[in-house]
Parts: C-alpha cells; structure tokens; sequence
C-alpha cells in the first residue's frame, strides 16, 4: 500500500500478516484491552483517568515534551522507520508520510496544566575529541520495574536513558500511568522519537512489577536511530527506527519525569537504578563506535511540588566499563 497517509486522531500504521493497514483511531475504535484484562473505552484512554483529568481531552502528554493534540503523534509497528522527513517505512517501503504537528497543535488551553518536569537525571555531554563527529552513536541501559506502587496511584511517570540533541530526544520509556493516548494504572514500554513538532512512538508492550528492562540506542546510518525497549522476562521488544536533523550530543544515564504528581506517595517505595549504561561516540565515521566513560552529572528540580528528596548520582565501574545511575525520591 503507497500513498499519502493522512494522519487524524492518533494515527496509526498497523501489519497485517502480509498486508498493511492504515487506520487511525478515532471515536469508532473498538474497546481495547489493558495488560490486566481490564477493558478500556477510547473515551476513557482519551481523558487519562488515571491522571485525574490532569491531560485535557484529546490532548497526550509525550516523553520530554509539551503535551500536544492526540491527532499530531504517531504510533507505527514495531519495527517500523519514520525519516526525518517524516516518511513513514515498512519493510523497507514508504507507506505513507507523517506530517508532524501544525504551530496549533501544540498550543496548550488556558486552563490546561504545566509542562511536564524532569525532576531527577543524570547527563553527560560528548567528549570534544580530534578526529570523531563529536556525537553519541549508541547507548545501552538495564533497569527494574518498580516494585511497588500505590495500586491505583494518578499521575504519569517516565523512566528512561537517552540521547538528546537541542530540539529531538530518542528514548526507550517504561510509563506508569495514562499519558492520554494509552497507558493505565499499570506498568508499559515504548520506544519514543520527540521533536516540537514529531511525536512519534512504536506499539506500546506491557511490563510487571521487577521485570527487567533493557533500553538500547544505536545509529544505524548517518542520520537514523534504532530504539529498542525490550522486557527481559518476557522476551518481548518494541522498536522504533527514526531519523532526526541535530546532532545528538548529550546523554542521559536515566531521567525521571513526571506529570500530575499530588503526593510523594504516588512515587514507587525505592529508588530506580539503570545499570549496564555505556555510551558510545562515532569516529571518523558514523559507523565507527568508540566507548567511552561519560562524565555524567546528576541534576534535580528543587523548583516544582511536591518535593520528596530527589536526588541524582552516577558512578562508573573501572572493571566492567559501564556506569550506575540511582535516582531517589
């Protein structure tokens, strides 16, 4: 199937066994359900009740984003590429184009709420050496879900690695919450590509409580990102190809962020690690990969409420060659 693509609501590119459907999911979609059995209307996903109405109807809360109308993000199969100028492929086809989002999509109501926040991280910027292009050209992590949550907790939060560049981030994300697109009062896993104006997102796979979870980042040609989340138990993988304009020149060890947060309880009972973090930095070429030992930084916002002693610390094992990254709260 070729042609152009016309992207309303949440577009979606969906395979279906050798053939390819075009869909986009609007008010006519049929009840889906969560990881837990439990069935959720389009309505329902589309309001975020576990966010306690905190995203405006029809709008989604993106990773490292503004939140933006439903209609201007994208979610295509795993496994799917998305160029940077917004053609979307599969298997190696164009099947159709992505426009982004229109200036007024991203525009938020008056009433709607702030921006979401960042509030533990750890990051590292290249490292200014002679004869490299001075980006990062993969990243690997490991973390753990949460163990324990309030069952029923509001709120959205977001635990990834990632590489970032002034204006696009590539991330592999385990959310807890409804983000207005999907999500619930459950753990979930997506591969994310963010610019102002390109939300775009592989087909969410689910995730419980001390599944390990492993994040990986790598340049598979001069301007293009594969994203790959994957759930270690389980042996399941969401991954998303995407080009991007900037040169990604910074690397975070593992970020926390949040939306909606009432109360320090909503947070899990114990800090979230990412291990195994290794950041490479092309050579010469964008296929030449250096590793190299990132001086990452913690940082934590002692600005928005509630606070609950975030903290952001990194340390770097000589023998192994990988860094830890632990982010209280």
């Amino acid at each position: 199937m070729r042609g152009e693509y016309s992207v309303r609501s949440m577009a979606m590119v969906t395979a279906l066994g050798s053939g390819l459907l075009l869909a986009g999911c609007g008010s006519d979609q049929s009840d889906v359900a969560d990881p837990a059995g439990r069935s959720v209307s389009p309505a329902a996903a589309i309001t975020g009740i576990p966010v306690n109405g905190q995203v405006p109807p029809g709008k989604v809360m993106t990773p490292n984003g503004a939140i933006v109308d439903r209609s201007c993000v994208l979610e295509v199969p795993s496994g799917a590429e998305v160029t940077a100028g917004g053609d979307i492929k599969v298997d190696n086809r164009v099947i159709g184009h992505h426009p982004g989002c229109a200036p007024q999509q991203t525009r938020m109501p008056v009433a709607a709420p702030s921006l979401t926040h960042w509030m533990a991280y750890t990051e590292a910027n290249e490292q200014n050496k002679p004869g490299t292009l001075n980006i990062f050209n993969r990243l690997q992590a490991d973390w753990t879900v949460p163990l324990a949550i309030q069952p029923n907790s509001g709120g959205v939060l977001y635990f990834f690695p990632s590489l970032s560049s002034f204006s696009e981030i590539v991330q592999p994300v385990l959310q807890w919450g409804n983000n207005g697109e999907y999500g619930g009062y459950y753990w979930s896993l997506v591969s994310w590509y963010w610019s102002g104006s390109a939300p775009t997102h592989s087909t969410p796979i689910s995730a419980s409580p001390g599944d390990w979870i492993h994040g990986e980042i790598v340049m598979t040609d001069a301007n293009t990102y594969r994203i790959t989340t994957k759930n270690m138990q389980t042996g399941q993988s969401t991954v998303l190809y995407h080009g991007v304009v900037d040169e990604m020149d910074v690397a975070e060890g593992g970020v926390l962020e949040v939306l909606a947060i009432s109360n320090c309880t909503q947070y899990p009972s114990s800090p979230e690690v990412f291990k195994n973090f290794g950041v490479w930095q092309a050579g010469a070429t964008w296929s030449t990969f250096i590793p190299i030992v990132p001086a990452l930084v913690g940082y934590t916002d002692g600005t928005h409420q509630p606070q609950c002693g975030f903290s952001a610390s990194s340390t770097y094992d000589t023998r192994t060659g990988f860094s830890t990254t632990t982010l209280g709260y």
